[in-house]
């Protein structure tokens, strides 16, 4: 016997053969396989009678619906005890197999031309439906990339259909970064698969170029400001923001012999060099007014650019 879960019901027939002159009966008896009584059917145990001159009769297992896709499991029936001169024929123990027909929808975690693909399988025959909705990472709705929640249809024996997203070109080189897109609420003869979200990434195609601070070294005066400027070649069509930070390998102390200790600079498309601020106090009278050293590196994000030779540079602080 094969029966969908969703028809609520496995009519199992039993049938009697050589003789209806009379009254019989029978046990009949329902056992698990991978289907478990409880869980994916009502067990029955009950005796089966015939009237005179009955040759078939049913019985009515009921089945228990699920809301997440299970496979399909099996459970078994048999009979046994016959009363009144019966006896049993063959076969007397019968498999049931609870087909699993939900829809099973999930992420296949590709992308194909402008879309994300959205796959079913399990049962065909129905129309269904889910809802989609795209989450923020590092890559933000509406500015790294577009997709407006809505809901998908697959028409029945349709395997697969595209969610509509458009990735914004937007010429910054900010290195790869995520987003999510995620399933919900599907219609009811569908269930959610096990991918029902999934994080997509944006390969960077724009390329900041090759960075270096203009000399290894540079010295200023305590009281003043010195400028410390980053060249780039290369990547000119691209906007690159960059953090310049204090590393260690210097002796100067920060508050005391200057600030800030990190900032940011931005080249807009065709710049090819930014310069950055640092303050240089003057020391309070009778204080040490002795050489200091300060050493600076650059980040940013992970493939949006890169170092060349001159990767760091040394402020000497002339005390005075």
């Amino acid at each position: 016997y094969s029966v969908d879960q969703s028809a609520g019901r496995a009519r199992i027939g039993i049938v009697r053969r050589n003789g209806a002159g009379g009254g019989v009966s029978v046990t009949f008896q329902t056992a698990d396989g991978t289907a478990k009584a409880g869980r994916d059917y009502r067990p029955v145990s009950s005796t089966v009678t015939f009237a005179t001159n009955q040759s078939t009769t049913f019985v009515t297992v009921p089945l228990i619906a699920h809301d997440t896709a299970t496979g399909d499991r099996t459970s078994f029936v048999s009979l046994s005890n016959p009363g009144a001169g019966a006896a049993l024929g063959t076969p007397t123990r019968a498999v049931v197999t609870i087909v699993d027909d939900h829809a099973v929808i999930q992420l296949s975690g590709k992308s194909v031309g402008n879309g994300v693909e959205v796959v079913r399988g399990g049962g065909l025959a129905a129309n269904v439906s889910v809802d989609y909705h795209g989450i923020s990472g590092t890559a933000i709705i509406g500015k790294d990339f577009i997709l407006e929640p809505g809901t998908l249809v697959f028409p029945a024996d349709v395997t697969s259909r595209l969610i509509p997203v458009t990735i914004v070109d937007d010429h910054i080189a900010e290195g790869n970064e995520t987003f999510t897109i995620a399933l919900s609420k599907p219609s009811p003869e569908a269930v959610l698969g096990r991918n029902s979200s999934h994080v997509f990434t944006i390969l960077d195609n724009d390329f900041g170029g090759t960075l270096n601070f203009a000399s290894p070294t540079s010295t200023a005066p305590r009281g003043s400001n010195a400028e410390i400027t980053i060249t780039r070649t290369g990547g000119q069509g691209t906007i690159l923001t960059v953090t310049w930070v204090v590393i260690p390998g210097g002796t100067a102390a920060r508050g005391t012999d200057f600030s800030p200790a990190s900032g940011t600079v931005t080249f807009d498309v065709n710049d090819v060099s930014q310069t950055f601020t640092v303050n240089l106090p003057d020391l309070a009278a009778g204080r040490p007014r002795g050489d200091k050293t300060v050493v600076f590196g650059l980040q940013f994000p992970k493939g949006a650019a890169e170092v060349g030779a001159t990767k760091t540079t040394t402020l000497k602080i002339v005390g005075r």
